[in-house]
């Protein structure tokens, strides 16, 4: 008897990474009758990251638990009304779990574990969900397996059959191209070419070359829904090695997002994407084909320029909204003064005022500064909180949190409707003042440098600032704090105006 092989799963990642990595439904996994146990948990090491577990036919699983535990866990956020949202991100232990136990055997027709895209070191396609019926039988589902993966093709089909109404041309495009997947899962090796993947996003691509404002809005959000399905994002390369396609697949994606929703979060959306943006080059090719995009779809010009920034890929609402920004930031100098201290710029914004005399263009916070009177550690944190809840107790959200013993406090003005950094720094014993430098590590400088504070003109009205800004600026930044550099990513800035390949391992704002 010829046995029947099983799918090339190397294969079928190349060809649609999707399969084993996009899960825009989740992971369902059918339920046995009498279902008494339910463990989750990855096959090696690695990170388990969901943002939550759904049981259909059933309000919340807390509700039905004898008990719930897990492997070491980093985070765990609130269960809801119709979730156990456990978000669960534990350290690099083997084979990291969570489970369920039920005093009652309990009959639900199927399980959900929504996935969190991006995570370092997460790999659903390890993931594995053991279930355990009341006369004590096991079976286990893992989104590798072959029905698995129909399943998602199935949910792949269902996206383009909605897509391809709209754009009927293309139609053949996708049905051959799941076709061709779809008798790889039968196991007929050589069903799928390594080109596909490329020649698929190549025409889409291709595709809108045409297309302007709304027509290409509505084109780019289409395809917002079918390319995750066929970018690569955990493959390991070096600069340079990226494929075009790839980049011009993240690029299309990007855009939709900033014009329905106004930037580009890092956390949720970037960091999926950082095994393709590893350098400076595929930083700079994503971000220029992104402003094209958007000015040819009639993005609002006053976000320009759009560029990755700390926070995300974003326009710069420091250049548009800049009024309401200084309104912000007397805001803040009145508040404090309240409470007993003066407010200074400091860090990029006060780069930008020495430097540019304005808001540096690719800078996406405001940065100001305060001197505690505490000197020890516990006296610092106790000082803070006072602080916090000085604001509190005047109707004012803030949020105080320690970086390297030194407070940072995130302030939300109540006019301008901003949030503004507050950094915290703190007197020595020997006559010196310690404040966050690179990566938010404290060091300390001489006082003289910091107080008394002096003063500057910014846009016309009047800040404090440090008494020796351009020294601080130098041992912030370094001797060359007057040449503009720009953050692209967690470790490397480039110039603001610079050759594509130049990147130095800085941040500048």
């Amino acid at each position: 008897m010829k046995l029947k092989r099983g799918p090339d799963l190397v294969a079928l990642f190349k060809a649609m990474p999707g399969l084993l990595d996009y899960y825009p439904n989740g992971v369902t996994a059918p339920l046995p009758e009498q279902l008494t146990h339910i463990r989750i948990y990855l096959a090696n090491k690695g990170v388990l990251a969901f943002s939550a577990i759904e049981a259909e036919g059933v309000g919340s699983l807390d509700a039905l638990a004898s008990a719930i535990n897990s492997s070491e866990v980093g985070r765990r956020s609130p269960s809801a009304a119709a979730a156990a949202r456990l978000g669960i991100r534990t350290k690099r232990v083997a084979a990291p779990f969570w489970q369920i136990g039920f005093a009652d055997a309990q009959s639900l027709k199927s399980l959900k574990v929504r996935l969190q895209r991006g995570v370092k070191g997460s790999n659903p396609a390890a993931l594995k969900i053991e279930l355990q019926t009341q006369t004590g039988e096991r079976t286990e589902f893992s989104p590798g397996s072959p029905a698995a993966l129909k399943g998602q093709l199935e949910t792949f089909r269902s996206q383009w059959r909605r897509f391809s109404k709209g754009y009927p041309r293309l139609a053949a495009l996708g049905d051959g191209f799941a076709d061709a997947v779809a008798r790889a899962l039968d196991g007929r090796r050589g069903a799928l070419k390594a080109a596909s993947r490329a020649a698929f996003i190549t025409q889409l691509f291709s595709y809108m070359q045409d297309k302007q404002g709304d027509e290409l809005r509505r084109y780019l959000a289409a395809c917002r829904r079918i390319l995750p399905w066929l970018i690569d994002c955990r493959s390991k390369r070096a600069p340079g090695e990226v494929e075009i396609h790839d980049l011009q697949a993240i690029a299309m994606i990007f855009t939709s997002m900033i014009l329905t929703k106004g930037r580009v979060p890092r956390r949720k959306v970037l960091n999926v994407y950082l095994a393709l943006l590893i350098g400076s080059q595929e930083h700079l090719f994503v971000e220029r084909l992104v402003g094209e995009l958007y000015r040819r779809a009639g993005g609002d010009a006053s976000a320009e320029p759009i560029m990755f920034r700390k926070h995300g890929l974003r326009g710069s609402s420091l250049i548009r909204e800049a009024p309401i920004y200084l309104n912000a930031m007397q805001e803040i100098e009145e508040l404090f003064r309240k409470l007993g201290y003066d407010a200074c710029l400091h860090y990029g914004t006060l780069l930008g005022a020495v430097r540019e005399h304005a808001f540096i263009p690719h800078d996406d916070d405001v940065d100001m500064a305060i001197v505690l009177r505490s000197v020890t550690a516990a006296d610092i944190a106790t000082e803070a909180g006072s602080i916090v809840k000085g604001l509190a107790k005047a109707g004012i959200r803030a949020k105080n949190a320690l970086h390297g013993g030194l407070p940072l406090i995130q302030v939300k003005c109540p006019e301008a409707k901003k949030v503004i950094d507050v950094f915290c720094m703190a007197p020595t014993s020997d006559d010196g003042v310690r404040m966050h430098m690179e990566r938010l590590k404290p060091r300390s400088l001489p006082a003289r440098m910091v107080i008394p504070f002096g003063s500057l003109t910014f846009y016309g009205r009047t800040f404090k600032c440090p008494a020796d800004s351009p020294g601080v600026l130098a041992e912030r930044y370094g001797a060359d704090w007057m040449t503009p550099r720009r953050w692209v990513s967690r470790s490397k800035s480039i110039d603001a105006a610079p050759p594509a390949s130049a990147v130095r391992a800085r941040v500048d704002a």
